[in-house]
């Protein structure tokens, strides 16, 4: 549902998305192309006067039967032979119909006699389901491991649910016991990956590749497989329990910056709320730097540094590992070069590391010095 008038010339996402297809489709059809079918013939109905309608897309989306239209109530009713059509299965059911869809039901459950599952409120992928593997919740009898709360329970005959059940319940309890994680190939919770893994299948525990300390745990420091990338000063690394960078530096968001900081800081409302980048330090750390709150702070890694204001708050703590503490300094993303609100960015000092298996950075610790640099107040890009 539209939350605000577009401002100006702007446009929303379906309607550029609807006008950038049909422009394809006409130069397709005009001027030809390679391999011109899946442009031509792609089912695109979803018009609705001068905006096309998000319901219609809303319905593709649920699924429906090809010969006469009817929205699907559950992934259950999807077929291989041609008779459904549906944009995302695990979506099957949340508007299945255009007058009363579920995703826009509101009715809440009497109150004290639920445990707030609020089924008739809106719609939950998959089927309304509000906790997967909730055949967890009860032993192998069909009793709750809590009976204090029942999400399910078996009464002799049947099951007694307040959610949609996430395993066969026609099935004595005995029977779904053996079988409660119905996503997973073997039925039952894992410890590890069975395969895919590069560095298992066994967890181990590794130092990040920059740490102040040593691995105690295992022979290897860091993770042998772990993906290093970056070129000169940024694909730098220091070694571990470096005397020259002593402090754990971690990254995070605020509540204020809205996914990246391309956006936060286009927008003059959120920019106004948190202007500046900052470094969080505990008030250890600032009592043995002599930096109070605002004051200028330099912050140095082996592959840059960058200068912002201090803020010394209790959140931060130091961290006793092997007999020692060792101090922690945070700081947010969202600032760079560009856009109404610039300064500092985290970027140059984080370093360029990836998970052995998805490449995520290890941005969440790595080695930094900290000094005061002078001054106070905000330090502008």
């Amino acid at each position: 549902d539209k939350a605000v008038e577009p401002m100006g010339d702007s446009r929303d996402d379906l309607w550029i998305a609807d006008r950038l297809y049909k422009k394809l489709r006409e130069l397709y059809a005009t001027e030809g192309g390679v391999f011109p079918d899946p442009i031509l013939h792609l089912h695109w109905d979803y018009d609705d006067g001068d905006h096309p309608s998000s319901e219609k897309v809303a319905f593709e989306i649920n699924g429906y039967t090809w010969a006469d239209r009817q929205g699907l109530t559950t992934f259950g009713n999807l077929k291989d032979d041609g008779s459904t059509a549906c944009g995302c299965w695990i979506y099957a059911g949340y508007f299945d119909n255009f007058e009363t869809p579920k995703c826009r039901s509101r009715v809440k459950d009497e109150p004290g006699t639920t445990l707030g599952t609020h089924l008739g409120w809106a719609w939950a992928w998959p089927v309304n389901r509000r906790i997967l593997y909730n055949r967890c919740s009860m032993d192998e009898h069909g009793q709750p491991w809590d009976p204090t709360r029942p999400l399910l329970r078996w009464d002799g005959e049947k099951f007694v649910a307040q959610d949609v059940t996430d395993f066969v319940a026609t099935n004595p309890p005995e029977v779904s016991a053996q079988n409660p994680f119905i996503m997973m190939q073997e039925g039952v919770g894992a410890l590890w990956s069975p395969s895919g893994m590069k560095d298992g299948p066994i967890p181990e525990h590794y130092e990040p590749v920059e740490s102040p300390v040593s691995n105690r745990l295992n022979r290897r420091q860091f993770n042998p497989v772990a993906v290093i990338s970056g070129k000169g000063e940024f694909g730098a690394l220091t070694e571990a329990e470096n005397p020259e960078f002593p402090y754990i530096c971690t990254t995070y968001r605020v509540t204020e910056h809205w996914q990246s900081g391309a956006m936060t800081r286009s927008l003059p409302w959120l920019g106004e709320m948190m202007p500046d980048m900052f470094v969080e330090i505990s008030p250890t750390l600032a009592a043995k730097l002599g930096v109070q709150p605002g004051d200028r702070v330099e912050v140095t890694t082996v592959r840059g540094s960058l200068v912002a204001p201090a803020m010394v708050t209790p959140r931060m703590r130091p961290v006793r590992v092997h007999g020692r503490e060792i101090e922690i300094v945070g700081m947010p993303w969202h600032w760079g070069y560009m856009g109404k609100y610039t300064g500092a960015s985290a970027n140059v000092l984080t370093p360029h590391v990836g998970d052995a298996n998805t490449q995520i950075p290890e941005y969440k610790a790595f080695l930094c010095n900290v000094r005061k640099a002078g001054g106070s107040g905000p330090v502008r890009g």
